[in-house]
């Protein structure tokens, strides 16, 4: 099994990111593998805009952690330390 090395972060989300409530059964298949491959359980999705690229927003939890991840629609994490601080 190949693990990848995904850091999940809490972050506060200000300004422009807006946040939209979505099933996490309409998770993009990359995102979904991405989160399990990890050992994480989703627990709430969710989806915002930066620009014009959709952006996933999960709330996952592992052995009783929980934590908050971002994701591309191709499974790769999403950075928002870094654009939040643009």
């Amino acid at each position: 099994t190949t693990t990848s090395n995904i850091n999940p972060t809490n972050i506060v989300m200000e300004g422009d990111f807006d946040a939209t409530v979505m099933k996490i059964s309409e998770l993009p298949e990359a995102v979904q593998q991405a989160i399990k491959v990890n050992g994480y359980h989703a627990e709430k999705a969710y989806f915002l805009y930066k620009g014009d690229e959709k952006i996933y927003k999960v709330d996952v939890s592992k052995e009783g952690e929980k934590s908050t991840m971002y994701f591309h629609e191709d499974g790769k994490s999403c950075d928002m330390k870094k654009e939040m601080k643009k």
